[in-house]
């Protein structure tokens, strides 16, 4: 058992805070970056173990990668990934095995697995809409094997378990010929998550339109770009918190200060 000495803080706080990037856009981004043409340059990548097994999956589907701290340099596959010579490991990431299923699907073939964790993890309502869109799965959970690779256009996906059923799909998107029609069925949990998966999709060139429960992601693929992913707000609390409670200054450099976490932070004195 390692052992650590946490001192107290005498005085005030005076400091200059850099958050770490958010690993929710990093997945977004590097799915964008792997399933686009040419090549892109991520910046503020997050190093976590979400996106190292996310990039390994991407590597093994044909993407270039190279990642150094928190950059990524990504040479796309230009909407064509290549069916995987080895499964596909999501590791303990419910988020890197949601959007790395479509990814597969596109590829027609392949595996993807996970820690033993994750394997009673829901998947079935993202295998149904991967289905209907004509792909062939042989599992409703966990691992799961590709037969056949999607082929539609248009499909209903349940919205009410998991909004990264809804992204994981919306990230191939771009990438089908006629592009995508998604019909949400229930009320759609996080949306703020659908929305930045829009947001990334936009950056690398795509058109999304979201009126009601309908969301519409043009063909056409998308194209490599540099990006600079966003700090992970909910990170900040702890700096934040620190000032609120001995006093001084602490400056989280790039967080916007229309956040809840500020707000509730300045009212507190």
């Amino acid at each position: 058992m390692t052992t650590q000495v946490v001192r107290p803080i005498v005085g005030s706080l005076d400091a200059d805070v850099v958050l770490p990037g958010s690993k929710s856009i990093a997945n977004r981004a590097l799915v964008g970056a792997a399933l686009a043409s040419g090549q892109s340059t991520l910046r503020n990548i997050a190093d976590s173990d979400d996106v190292v097994a996310m990039i390994s999956s991407l590597r093994s589907l044909g993407a270039e990668i190279h990642h150094e701290e928190t950059t990524a340099t990504v040479v796309g596959v230009a909407g064509r990934p290549a069916p995987p010579q080895s499964p596909l490991n999501a590791n303990q990431s419910g988020t890197t095995a949601r959007f790395l299923l479509p990814v597969l699907a596109l590829a027609g073939s392949g595996t993807l697995t996970a820690h033993e964790q994750m394997l009673s993890r829901p998947m079935a309502d993202q295998v149904a809409a991967l289905r209907a869109l004509g792909a062939e799965l042989t599992a409703e959970s966990l691992p799961i094997s590709v037969r056949a690779s999607v082929t539609g256009r248009s499909v209903e996906v349940a919205s009410s378990t998991s909004s990264q059923f809804v992204s994981g799909l919306m990230l191939i998107g771009g990438c089908l010929p006629d592009g995508l029609d998604l019909h949400l069925q229930g009320e759609p949990v996080s949306q703020p998550y659908i929305t930045m998966t829009a947001e990334v999709l936009r950056a690398f060139g795509a058109s999304v339109e979201w009126q009601g429960d309908h969301i519409r992601i043009a063909g056409g693929g998308y194209v490599g770009r540099e990006y600079d992913g966003e700090p992970d707000a909910s990170t900040a609390t702890y700096p934040l918190a620190a000032a609120a409670i001995v006093g001084g200054r602490v400056r989280v450099v790039g967080l916007g200060s229309d956040l809840v976490i500020v707000d509730v932070t300045a009212r507190t004195g």
